[in-house]
């Protein structure tokens, strides 16, 4: 079921770390790992283990469940003690995959809500840390018993530290007589583990900081002295005084260090890189053609609906004004009354009178004649052949319309356009590949090869549509301004953003 409903089930994703879901994912996560420690303690058990204890650890104030199942490793099958590693990872996939039926077939908004919730906490967020070896947890017992080699994590940090001695300081160190197997495979795990270390300390510092304010704050930086100053305090001792036993060579360090740093410099200042650089865009008809009221009036007839096809010249909508009604009206009747009088001071031979009256007449004609353009102009024709692209175009029946306000837009299918908004750090290298091919990724779309066909010179922080404005979900930064008409946003970037066309074929633009 998730599978025939996948754009639904993704949709879900787009509120999974809002602040109103939090407390869904607290409850979720809670439960399961009391579920998921349960299950442990139970394996355990069932093998003829002991649960020597059971809490509750706080990481970040948030609330761990844990088992002390340390018995089985006394367990001479191995299969038992990985089996008893796995149990909480069973546990949980099964809730998953039951949360999963149960979202499939269930209509109630918040049941559907909370099965998403055990979904990605139970499949997603434990596969990814759970099972994941280079972490402390399940996956990393599972691996050492699979791979027959104790205590993975320390020997591996042990290689890592000691590479790390013989490369930058010289020191001549010593390893444990490692099978050619086992040391590969302590090397691998040594080097990954310190990279994926390194990586979970930026994140937990990074997320503290964001998502708990003050108190964020001042725990990055509590973890900063933790996790980077006095380590590198303690290497900077080693380095200039070594110990008792080890003396490093600090020309060496000071020649090797140096070397890296103007190697690093030089790759990422004078190597050509062409990178990935992305720029939101909004997709247009190329051309949209975009009708206006030419006078003000009200929309008395609407003859298409959204999303029809329309033909060049076909009528759309009809307005109305009362007011050039009357006038169009009161000058037909001063005609008359002219031409009336024309007749009568041609009897009585009155010529100058005539021919005064006769300029009247010619004067009111050419009002009228003005008046009747206005009129036509009140029936919309369309100027294309194309699609009505207006929204709720039914919801505009008998509303009053000013002059100039936007009534419909038409556009064709076949014939559109992106507008990109690039900054301007980036605009050099969009320049450069002018004419080369890019490429477009539209969410739930394969991805598209396109060709810039314009750059606009100037730069403008007028927004191209308000669905690049992060107010409404959009990728870039906006700030409130006073509108002083309809058509007018009522945002407009906070940096300056260039303007580019991206030609769309015509059997991508469809």
């Amino acid at each position: 079921r998730i599978g025939s409903n996948w754009s639904s089930f993704c949709n879900s994703s787009k509120t999974i770390l809002s602040i109103d879901n939090w407390l869904w994912l607290a409850g979720c996560w809670v439960v399961l790992k009391l579920l998921h420690e349960t299950a442990h303690g139970i394996v355990c058990k069932r093998y003829g283990g002991t649960v020597r204890e059971a809490g509750i650890l706080f990481i970040l104030f948030a609330p761990l469940p844990y088992v002390d199942v340390t018995s089985c490793w006394n367990f001479s099958s191995r299969w038992a003690r990985i089996h008893v590693a796995a149990a909480g990872l069973y546990i949980e996939l099964l809730i998953a995959a039951i949360a999963a039926c149960l979202w499939g077939y269930t209509s109630q908004e918040w049941l559907n809500h909370l099965c998403f919730n055990i979904v990605v906490t139970a499949s997603v967020a434990n596969l990814l840390f759970n099972l994941n070896p280079l972490m402390k947890f399940d996956g990393y017992y599972i691996l050492t018993d699979l791979l027959r080699i104790s205590n993975l994590y320390s020997n591996g940090q042990l290689w890592f530290h000691q590479w790390a001695k013989r490369f930058f300081l010289g020191v001549n160190t010593l390893l444990p007589d490692w099978s050619p197997r086992d040391h590969l495979l302590i090397a691998a795990y040594g080097v990954t583990s310190f990279c994926w270390r390194v990586i979970v300390c930026i994140t937990l510092t990074v997320t503290a900081a964001t998502f708990l304010e003050g108190a964020g704050i001042i725990l990055s930086l509590v973890a900063i002295v933790l996790w980077i100053i006095q380590p590198a305090c303690r290497c900077a001792k080693y380095i200039a005084f070594g110990n008792s036993i080890e003396s490093p060579s600090r020309s060496r360090f000071c020649l090797i260090s140096g070397t890296l740093l103007l190697l690093t410099v030089f790759i990422f200042r004078y190597v050509p890189w062409i990178g990935n650089f992305q720029a939101p865009a909004i997709v247009e008809y190329a051309p949209l053609s975009i009708e206006h009221a030419e006078i003000p009036g009200f929309i008395r007839e609407i003859h298409v609906n959204s999303g029809q096809q329309v033909r060049q010249g076909q009528t759309l909508i009809q307005l109305e004004n009362p007011e050039l009604n009357v006038e169009i009206a009161q000058l037909k009747i001063e005609i008359q009354q002219s031409e009336l009088r024309i007749h009568q001071y041609e009897q009585k031979r009155q010529i100058a009178d005539q021919q005064v009256e006769l300029e009247t007449l010619h004067s009111l004609q050419s009002k009228l004649t003005e008046k009747q353009k206005l009129f036509h102009q009140l029936t919309i024709h369309s100027q294309i052949n194309g699609r009505v692209v207006t929204r709720n175009l039914a919801s505009k029946l008998g509303t009053y319309v000013n002059q100039g306000d936007t009534i419909i837009s038409i556009g064709n299918e076949n014939q559109k356009e992106l507008h990109v908004a690039v900054a301007q750090n980036d605009l050099e290298h969009f320049l450069k590949t002018s004419g080369q091919p890019v490429t477009v990724h539209i969410p739930h779309k394969p991805l598209l090869s396109c060709a810039i066909e314009k750059v606009v010179p100037r730069a403008s922080v007028t927004l191209n549509h308000p669905a690049l404005a992060a107010s409404y979900g959009g990728d870039l930064p906006v700030k409130p301004v006073a509108s002083t008409s309809e058509t007018q946003s009522e945002f407009e970037l906070l940096k300056p953003r260039f303007n580019l066309i991206v030609s769309l074929a015509a059997h991508s633009s469809s």
